[in-house]
């Protein structure tokens, strides 16, 4: 899978989501077919508007999701969760 194809199935996956949310940040692996996803809740308030996943697409789906963090919280974690997955 290359990395377009992988980008656009995780857009379409978050678009699914219960709520209006955009990608902010995306750590890609190709070659695991994964991505560490962070994503912004529009309309939140920003202290509790950030959520990070693991996105396994193999099989399409979010994974293991934090929510309701400020942007530096998520920043962090999101680092943490790239550095646990695939060092």
């Amino acid at each position: 899978m290359n990395t377009l194809r992988l980008m656009e199935r995780i857009e379409r996956r978050a678009e699914a989501f219960p709520f209006h949310c955009e990608i902010v940040r995306a750590d890609v692996s190709v070659t695991r077919d994964a991505a560490v996803v962070t994503l912004k809740r529009l309309n939140t308030p920003e202290d509790r508007a950030y959520s990070t996943h693991y996105f396994a697409g193999c099989n399409g789906h979010f994974h293991h999701g934090h929510y309701d963090m400020p942007y530096h919280v998520a920043m962090s974690d999101h680092t943490d969760r790239v550095s646990r997955e695939w060092g």
